[in-house]
């Protein structure tokens, strides 16, 4: 019940933030890729569900504490200049790219 709000257009919208995320200056490090992708991950879940996954969720997903990951997800989303809408041809662009691998 927990991951009911998933959705698979999640993956391709995570896909598409971490490309502008990473267009915005960062760098993705072993370090970082799991809470990188796990601010993504809870940014497009926010965005594309009506009731997205819990916070605690996310958190046991990217090992991190609750409070570690929203200052994750204020800092992603100030790197993406809180530009989450993904226009239609980005989308499928990123569906093509992740289906070519």
């Amino acid at each position: 019940k927990r991951w009911r709000a998933w959705c698979p257009a999640l993956v391709p919208l995570c896909f598409v933030y971490v490309k502008r995320w990473l267009g915005a200056g960062n760098k993705l490090t072993h370090h970082n890729v799991h809470r990188v992708l796990c601010a993504a991950l809870l940014v497009a879940s926010k965005w594309q569900v009506d009731q997205p996954i819990a916070m605690t969720s996310y958190s046991r997903l990217g090992g991190v504490c609750v409070e570690e990951l929203n200052r994750l997800e204020r800092k992603f989303l100030n790197d993406l200049s809180w530009s989450c809408h993904v226009e239609k041809t980005e989308f499928e662009t990123a569906l093509l790219d992740l289906l070519s691998y």
